[in-house]
């Protein structure tokens, strides 16, 4: 399948207006869920006991910050950007927020822009839709969580790999690591992607038996010094993490490593099983490929079944809160069957995402595929050193792959098909709207939020650790996300 036949790119660039139409609609959303008022429990516990803590004693610290022990798993970036709001603009929680949302919205924007250029504006604002309604990511642009500044850093970062090799992009491709680093450790895996990136950007690697020799053994000396420059441009991130990981004394902030660090031992089956979930409301994009992989690959499609089904058998897939696996597609196949510590709901999926994951790398050329292919595999690396399996730490990285390569295939659809696109991705946005709405239900004022009186200083005023308040019964909603 050739790389130039995918994209089905409008005429001039009303993509970038599509994206920036996206993003002052995205933002608008965000800001009217801020106007109310309201915060649902999830949200509500990550912000008000330790996300805005964290920023207003960062802002009270400015600028000799301790990063020895605060309240947020992640590394301290995004606290330090609205530290720098507090401390040089307003202490306004409402203005925290509107920073918080313009993130999102840029990140949605870019997402919107990307798409609209490989499959048309319509499709590009249509198929971007189920992600920007996440409650994992509409939540997070809309009150103070990290997590939508850590999926915008990464996603720059892997287009730079995913481009032309220059030297100055790979200086930006250090920048966006850096940063994606400085907001959330766990995104340390781009540094090995930047390498990989360079080195295969040396020539485009070939396919079959002659793989290894053009990878390894062509063009050595370009692949040498271009890895070079990759090495020098990611020391930075690699300096920061062993800088946090010295002052920590492991991987997460102190108080945290308790909760996080260990072994998340159903990672790789729910990363597939998250491919496979989303890939079925892109069937349309994704058939003409599979069928097409049958025909002329049918050995490979078997084998990576196979290797899919026995990764399902061999890693517990049943809902289970404290080892870990109590939020998203665990919930969804809670009371459906199962067969001992496998559910046949994440088993089935994870079948289908192993054979889709196949079919969306079959239609890049060969770099790109291996560079997706490393991605894939140092994220989910990466979320395995977490024992807690969540879906919000694994939704909205695996919904950009799948919408951005459902984009890439709108034109090897048959026209007859293509009125079919929107179907999949409309029904898929409904379903995430829905679980958004529910996750409002129970939701209080922000005010009414149940927390000790001494949890935030006035003003960006004096902050008192938990285990320096007041002794004595605090009552706290569900943490069920």
């Amino acid at each position: 399948m050739a790389d130039d036949t995918l994209r089905t790119q409008p005429p001039g660039k009303r993509w970038m207006w599509a994206g920036l139409a996206a993003a002052a609609v995205y933002f608008g959303v965000a800001c009217a869920i801020i106007s109310t008022d309201i915060i649902t429990a999830r949200a509500g516990f990550d912000d008000l006991m330790n996300h805005e803590p964290t920023i207003r004693e960062f802002a009270r610290q400015w600028p000799r910050f301790d990063f020895t022990d605060y309240l947020s798993a992640t590394t301290p970036g995004y606290h330090l950007l609205l530290a720098g709001v507090v401390k040089f603009v307003s202490a306004d929680r409402h203005l925290l927020q509107v920073v918080s949302a313009s993130i999102g919205a840029a990140w949605i924007g870019l997402m919107v822009a990307l798409a609209a250029r490989l499959a048309g504006v319509a499709r590009g604002v249509v198929f971007v839709l189920p992600l920007a309604m996440s409650a994992y990511v509409l939540q997070s642009a809309a009150y103070l969580l990290p997590d939508d500044i850590s999926w915008l850093m990464l996603l720059v970062a892997m287009l730079l790999y995913l481009g032309k090799w220059t030297p100055g992009r790979a200086a930006a491709a250090g920048v966006a690591t850096l940063l994606a680093v400085f907001v959330r450790q766990p995104l340390i895996w781009l540094v090995g992607v930047a390498w990989l990136a360079a080195w295969l950007s040396a020539a485009e690697p070939k396919p079959g038996r002659a793989l290894l020799r053009s990878v390894f053994v062509e063009n050595l000396r370009t692949r040498l010094a271009r890895t070079g420059v990759a090495i020098a441009t990611t020391l930075p991130a690699l300096g920061l993490m062993e800088y946090f990981a010295a002052i920590w004394h492991g991987l997460t902030v102190p108080r945290y490593q308790h909760l996080h660090e260990g072994v998340g031992v159903s990672t790789p089956v729910f990363v597939l099983a998250n491919i496979g979930f989303s890939s079925l409301f892109f069937v349309v994009s994704l058939w003409p490929i599979v069928r097409e992989l049958w025909q002329r690959a049918r050995v490979s499609v078997v084998l990576v079944g196979v290797g899919a089904a026995a990764i399902g058998v061999l890693q517990p897939s049943t809902f289970d809160e404290p080892a870990g696996r109590g939020s998203g597609l665990w919930t969804l196949g809670q009371r459906l069957p199962h067969v001992g510590d496998v559910s046949l709901f994440i088993f089935g999926l994870a079948v289908v995402g192993g054979v889709a994951l196949l079919a969306w790398l079959a239609t890049f050329d060969t770099r790109r595929r291996l560079i997706l292919l490393a991605a894939l595999a140092g994220f989910t690396a990466a979320q395995t050193m977490n024992k807690i399996t969540a879906q919000r730490y694994v939704e909205p990285f695996v919904m950009m792959l799948v919408v951005l390569a459902a984009a890439r295939c709108v034109g090897l659809c048959a026209p007859r098909l293509r009125r079919w696109l929107l179907v999949g991705p409309l029904v898929y946005a409904m379903f995430c709207i829905a679980v958004n709405l529910y996750t409002y239900k129970g939701s209080m004022l922000i005010k009414d939020y149940p927390r000790a009186d001494a949890a935030l200083g006035v003003e960006g005023g004096p902050y008192i650790r938990p285990e320096d308040r007041p002794k004595g019964p605090v009552s706290a909603p569900s943490l069920k996300p």
